[in-house]
């Protein structure tokens, strides 16, 4: 696999082959990100502006290589042998886009109201955690909800629970899967790797009611091309939902961090955020809901600037 280097804004260079995801160092540059790896460079294209020129680059394509971390780290083999599959899979993405995403932003926030509600309407028994694992209960509730709909036996919490776990565990290992180290020299990852897969089969997501139709629309997908019983399935969602828990927990930890640091900063936010609800007459309080549009949550201008600077600080 040929690993692509960009130079210049009008040219494309190749440069180095066959890798291995070890990160040594790396360091930013204007629009650019290069990771130097092993004795070479990757570069990530930072620039928004720029991502119509590098997709309409042929040669700037990193479908061989994800295909092969896919497989190494989830175990999907198929998307080495199928593009087909593989082109049809992401015409899926386009329900994260438009009206779709509003949607989906709903169904997150109801999400979010069944993960916060019960905790914040106590008075006492109030329970502490460290923040990141807070941070981490949070996001995965809320994005299996949001995604996968709701779990509705009578042991949903130790189902989440455990998943939410194994995931993590599994997670902790990630950058020895993508290396190249055998997972049977990672303890107990290859039954926890299994695990996840099993949760996630057609069989088992069919126990779950209220899909997104992103799910939705990736089930349907696979099931043209593998058997309903085939375990594959589940590991093309386990790479999803670990593709759509992991960052964003990090995400919010470090957002939360940083506010919990700079008090002046969360008042600014409170402000803003005040008066938003203030101009769509909204209230808050106990049994109160709260529903703001994408276009309201793009208008808040400071939590908007707050993402970005913790993503550049942590980059």
């Amino acid at each position: 696999m040929d690993v692509i280097l960009i130079k210049k804004l009008k040219g494309f260079d190749e440069c180095g082959k066959s890798i291995s995801c070890f990160v040594l160092f790396c360091y930013h540059i204007s629009s650019y990100s290069y990771l130097f790896i092993l004795g070479k460079y990757i570069t990530f294209i930072l620039d928004p502006f720029q991502y119509q020129p590098v997709i309409k680059n042929q040669k700037l394509s990193f479908r061989i290589f994800s295909n092969k971390i896919v497989t190494r780290v989830f175990d999907v083999k198929k998307l080495i042998m199928d593009d087909e599959m593989n082109d049809e899979l992401h015409t899926s993405y386009q329900f994260l886009q438009g009206k779709h995403l509003d949607s989906l932003m709903e169904n997150t926030m109801q999400s979010l109201r069944q993960v916060f509600e019960p905790q914040l309407l106590k008075t006492t028994s109030w329970d502490t955690a460290d923040l990141f694992k807070f941070c981490s209960s949070v996001i995965f509730e809320t994005t299996f909800t949001s995604l996968h709909g709701n779990y509705l036996a009578d042991d949903r919490k130790t189902f989440i629970t455990e998943l939410r776990d194994d995931l993590s565990k599994f997670d902790d290992k990630f950058p020895q899967l993508v290396s190249g180290m055998p997972i049977e020299l990672l303890r107990n990852i290859k039954s926890i790797r299994m695990k996840l897969k099993k949760h996630l089969t057609t069989e088992n997501l069919a126990k779950i009611q209220g899909w997104s139709e992103i799910i939705q629309r990736r089930q349907d997908t696979l099931e043209k091309y593998y058997t309903p019983e085939d375990i594959e399935i589940g590991a093309h969602h386990l790479s999803f939902l670990w593709a759509s828990v992991t960052n964003t927990t990090s995400a919010m930890f470090w957002t939360m961090y940083y506010l919990l640091r700079h008090p002046e900063a969360m008042a600014v936010l409170r402000d803003e955020i005040d008066h938003l609800l203030q101009s769509t007459g909204q209230k808050k309080g106990p049994g109160l809901s709260i529903h703001l549009t994408r276009e309201q949550l793009d208008s808040l201008i400071y939590l908007g600037n707050l993402f970005l600077s913790v993503m550049k600080k942590r980059r």
